[in-house]
């Protein structure tokens, strides 16, 4: 069992607002795995978010929103 709430849609576009509010130039997020799916609708839920962008290669943000 996860110590996390499963991410809903609803709190999937929170997530994505918050995250535009951060992002200071353009740019392409992609989501992928069940979090696409998701997006979709074609999942009702996921455990996580998975995300990709060009320019983040390398990088990973932990769930807090911090650099590791």
């Amino acid at each position: 069992m996860s110590q996390y709430d499963p991410v809903t849609p609803a709190r999937l576009q929170q997530f994505l607002t918050r995250l535009g509010r951060m992002v200071r130039e353009p740019g392409r997020v992609y989501l992928v795995g069940g979090t696409g799916l998701m997006y979709q609708g074609l999942k009702g839920l996921t455990k996580d978010v998975d995300l990709d962008t060009p320019r983040a290669r390398g990088h990973v943000i932990n769930r807090k929103g911090r650099h590791t």
